[in-house]
């Protein structure tokens, strides 16, 4: 087995692919950059040898696909939030030129509309996954909605833990309690989240699950391979911590493969 790093931009990985497929790979699992699209690169050797592309866009009618249910994960944090009682609430988004992001903030509209769930426009916010940012960005939502508007957010969804890691020192600085005044959720279940004060609660991604079904896909010999090729979405954990209060800490819960 043979893990390259493919680049950062789209003409770097397809120059990587080609590299890797004139060394006779025998197959080729492949994690596409933000906004990278390999559909093409990718489909000029899929007759060759197994490919199997992890999260990106799924564009192709002939490679297989595996990654993360999206809008699965966006329902289930929402509606833990809700059962602990929220029902403003803020998204701290990725970068708004981002492909993920902005199918990830379409997902959170629509499950929060759906469950009935509040968020104002200005209780979105998009920018780097950093502390620097969560914190700069729950200080002034907080800061402005205590100011000029008598309702707030009650709970703020987070693009990753670094930007939760943020928001909660901002929190605490704006002498609001997490979380019994906001509940703060994180996205990629870190270290950091297990140490922080109050412990953060965070979306697991389904890593093992994915790994494994995309080496089993490169293991199918030709002759098994269905004419269509496989698309499989894994759903996440929510790993329930201290900043929503839940009732048996660091537990999950843990759902099964969706699969399309």
């Amino acid at each position: 087995i043979l893990l390259v790093g493919t680049g950062k931009d789209a003409e770097a990985q397809e120059e990587r692919i080609e590299e890797l497929i004139g060394h006779n790979v025998d197959s080729l699992i492949v994690m596409p950059s933000n906004n990278s699209d390999l559909t093409k690169t990718l489909e000029n050797y899929v007759d060759n040898l197994p490919i199997v592309q992890i999260g990106g866009t799924a564009t192709s009618f002939h490679v297989n696909w595996v990654g993360m249910d999206q809008e699965s994960m966006m329902e289930a944090a929402l509606i833990h939030l809700s059962h602990h009682d929220a029902h403003n609430i803020a998204y701290l988004s990725g970068n708004v030129d981002s492909t993920q992001s902005a199918n990830l903030f379409a997902n959170f509209q629509t499950a929060a509309s759906r469950l009935s769930l509040l968020s104002e426009p200005d209780w979105t916010t998009f920018g780097e996954l950093t502390y620097q940012r969560g914190f700069k960005d729950t200080m002034r939502l907080f800061s402005d909605s205590t100011a000029k508007q008598s309702r707030k957010p009650d709970a703020v969804i987070c693009a990753n833990d670094a930007v939760a890691l943020g928001a909660l020192l901002a929190l605490d600085e704006l002498s609001l309690q997490v979380p019994q005044d906001v509940l703060v959720i994180g996205y990629g279940d870190s270290r950091q989240a297990e140490i922080s004060e109050p412990k953060l609660s965070s979306i697991r991604p389904p890593y093992q699950q994915i790994a494994r079904e995309a080496i089993r896909l490169t293991a199918v010999n030709k002759s098994e391979q269905h004419w269509l090729p496989a698309h499989m979405e894994f759903r996440p954990e929510i790993m329930r911590r201290e900043s929503t209060n839940s009732p048996r800490i660091g537990t999950s819960d843990m759902s099964l493969p969706w699969r399309i």
